[in-house]
């Protein structure tokens, strides 16, 4: 769950919260910087809502399955050590090359 929540808040609070307070800082009604946050609130607190119905199901599911997740997590742990490695080494640049080389639709994406 953690996993999850890394996941989904890292990456939107830091730069998407600092557009949205540029935005509504340079709004002329005060009541339109307010619903613009209203809905970056609404928008961050509704998977979290949405996780809370499936946590019960999840743990459950979870213990069941307690056997394997040692491997999960060691598996996690080999991957962390690679990622950092290839981030160390410049492995990741190479990596997104390849990935444009062998896929060059993914150029069109952004």
């Amino acid at each position: 769950m953690g996993l999850a929540f890394g996941f989904g808040w890292t990456p939107c609070v830091g730069p998407v919260l600092a557009s949205i307070l540029m935005i509504a800082s340079g709004m002329d009604e005060v009541w339109r910087g307010a619903l613009l946050l209203f809905f970056y609130g609404a928008g961050m607190t509704a998977p979290f809502i949405i996780a809370a119905f499936f946590a019960k199901p999840f743990l459950a599911w979870v213990r069941k399955h307690r056997a394997a997740f040692a491997w999960v997590e060691k598996a996690m742990g080999v991957m962390l050590i690679l990622f950092a490695v290839l981030i160390v080494t410049g492995g990741v640049r190479y990596i997104a090359f390849l990935m444009l080389e062998w896929f060059p639709g993914f150029q069109n994406l952004l």
